[in-house]
């Protein structure tokens, strides 16, 4: 595929800031910090990213639609709830009026809890959103989660299940190498929107990785317990 036919990407990566997250800030920025590296060994000027940060308390777009290879770490200061229906719609709403005509979408949301604070959207109105997105307009949703069941979650919003990868906080830079695999792979198959973003041997993997018992024990209720590293 030549440079001319190649379809450029914009990558819109929703990351979680809540108060959960804290104890892996560092360890979370090493991995965005690798991901991008990962697509800037490949980049041929033909990837955008657009990076949000969200809590209750705030919803910032910190990168707006820049070249991979003018990434900067962000200020990140995981604090407050989870308003995660509203931060997807935002964005959304952003990609919408930022997007350049050929730009393909690749949308990426990555937390570590549960909604449990949004004002104006709830699981349905996202789910349909998301699936009008997904499955009309040809954007690919990526699920990214840690401390729930990102296979459950994602499913749950509308994303496919091949489109979801199962986080062990403290070991994002594994999740790096995954994601940044498989949207090199997206990239060099001129990125179509497609239900099984990530290899299945990865996807097993990283779910075994993080339902270890002893790496990552449950509550009574069957919820992901965080271990301070």
């Amino acid at each position: 595929m030549s440079k001319d036919e190649r379809k450029k990407t914009y990558i819109a990566y929703l990351l979680d800031e809540t108060g959960s997250m804290a104890p892996y800030a560092d360890s979370t920025l090493k991995a965005m910090d690798a991901y991008i590296a990962e697509l800037q060994s490949e980049d041929k000027d033909d990837t955008w990213l657009t990076l949000a940060l969200f809590n209750s308390h705030r919803y910032d777009v910190v990168l707006d639609n820049i070249p991979v290879k003018e990434y900067e770490r962000p200020e990140y200061k995981a604090n407050y709830s989870t308003p995660l229906y509203d931060s997807i719609a935002r964005l959304v709403d952003h990609v919408k009026q930022t997007r350049k005509k050929k730009q393909a979408v690749l949308f990426v949301i990555q937390t570590d809890g549960y909604e449990n604070a949004s004002k104006e959207h709830n699981k349905e109105t996202i789910t349909t959103l998301i699936k009008e997105l997904q499955d009309e307009k040809g954007w690919q949703f990526v699920f990214l989660g840690a401390n729930i069941d990102a296979y459950d979650q994602g499913i749950a919003l509308g994303i496919k299940g091949g489109n979801t990868l199962q986080v062990t906080q403290g070991q994002e830079d594994l999740m790096a190498q995954e994601l940044g695999t498989a949207t090199k792979s997206y990239r060099s198959g001129g990125s179509m929107s497609t239900g099984q973003f990530f290899d299945k041997t990865v996807q097993s993997t990283a779910r075994k990785r993080a339902f270890d018992p002893a790496a990552h024990p449950r509550d009574e209720k069957g919820r992901f317990v965080s271990k301070t590293p």
